[in-house]
């Protein structure tokens, strides 16, 4: 019963307790007709709890972020009374939203909805919750989840991928091996030269001939392959004490700079790993037939790692040889990591795009120590604030 009902029903015992003190029959029959309403009203409201059957269909489970989702609910069952339904609908980022329908009869109307997905991610939407209700407002009743099919689906929100101008740099070419640059590793193609034994090294990997004639074990190195790659790494780390739209923007934002920083330089034939921070995972991208891997990666990964972007920038340094530009997609330009970054061999670029909420900051700056800061406000100044990049 609503707060209507109940003032109703008050209402109607001081009628009835009124005309049964005073006995008059005009009085009784204004109660009956009320009551007759009451009746009316409640018979309505648990017809459609009784009868009443619903299915949602989500016309497409894919779609790109700013586009809206066609979803439809469509209603079984014979109403003999007239009632109303009222939904609680989930739209894509948990947004709720209430809706009503009168229905009467065997042919009911399709509920068609066109949410926007405002935010990339993988969401459950549809129907949270169903009420039947009278015409009146007096009496509403929960419908079972039961009754209701496919109440929610699930919706897959990809990352907006922005065209960004200008032509990268060509590829940086595998490294070559030789006297000038030598690469060596404990593992690789073929054998270069040794180092001594240090704990934990495999003994299968002692040059006995060497450690017999030196008297000092020796553990063999060998030259190593590798192609050095445009790096993009993403903060996925989580801020609660931020409002979770802030979270969502920025999650928005670090998914779409990677996905359109992978979408430049694939196509400008470079090998492209995007990389969270602190998390588990990646994709490695040789050609653009693979983006579609990336792709579907970018709108499941979680922003909800507690792992500094500090920790993951310090492992790729430690193997800057295979990086040609190492992109690294955070909240804040945090001093440390500025720092950090600025170490990067001089052979490779870096920059540290940071998300501007306030839009105050500069577009773009250049570091004493080389590092490029590029402030992004929303996914909407990607263009203008990755273009004519070159390498």
């Amino acid at each position: 019963m609503t707060k209507r009902g109940f003032g109703v029903f008050v209402l109607f015992a001081l009628s009835l307790f009124f005309a049964l003190a005073t006995g008059y029959s005009e009085i009784f029959l204004a109660v009956f007709a009320f009551g007759f309403l009451i009746a009316f009203a409640l018979a309505s409201a648990v017809a459609g709890v009784l009868v009443l059957r619903a299915e949602s269909h989500l016309t497409n489970s894919m779609i790109i972020r700013g586009d809206t989702a066609p979803i439809k609910v469509f209603w079984r069952g014979f109403l003999p009374l007239p009632a109303v339904v009222r939904l609680i609908l989930v739209f894509p980022g948990g947004r709720l939203h209430k809706y009503a329908v009168m229905l009467w009869g065997g042919r009911h109307k399709t509920i068609r909805y066109r949410p926007v997905c405002l935010h990339r991610g993988i969401w459950d939407i549809g129907v949270k919750t169903a009420y039947s209700c009278d015409v009146m407002g007096l009496f509403c009743f929960k419908m079972p989840d039961s009754h209701i099919a496919n109440g929610k689906v699930s919706l897959t929100v990809y990352p907006h991928i922005f065209e960004i101008p200008g032509v990268p740099r060509p590829p940086v070419p595998a490294l070559d091996y030789n006297d000038s640059n030598p690469i060596t590793s404990d593992s690789g193609d073929s054998f270069v030269d040794t180092r001594l034994y240090r704990d934990g090294d495999p003994l299968k990997r002692i040059h006995w001939k060497l450690s017999a004639r030196t008297r000092k074990l020796h553990i063999k190195r060998y030259e190593m392959s590798v192609d050095r790659m445009v790096v993009i790494l993403v903060d996925t780390s989580d801020m609660p004490m931020q409002p979770p739209e802030y979270n969502l923007d920025y999650a928005d934002m670090a998914t779409e700079c990677a996905a359109s920083l992978a979408y430049y330089f694939i196509n400008g034939g470079h090998k492209v790993a995007v990389c969270p921070a602190g998390g588990t995972g990646g994709v490695i991208l040789s050609s653009s037939a693979e983006f579609d891997i990336l792709f579907n990666y970018l709108a499941a990964v979680e922003f909800n790692s507690d792992s500094p972007v500090y920790d993951a920038a310090l492992d790729f340094l430690n193997n800057s040889y295979c990086i040609s530009s190492l992109y690294v997609i955070t909240r804040e330009p945090a001093a440390g990591l500025i720092d950090l970054l600025s170490r990067m061999p001089a052979q490779g670029s870096v920059s540290l795009i940071y998300y501007d909420a306030a839009c105050t900051a500069e577009p773009a700056e250049r570091t004493a120590g080389g590092v490029n800061l590029i402030a992004v406000g929303s996914p909407n100044d990607i263009p203008a604030r990755l273009g004519d990049m070159h390498g």
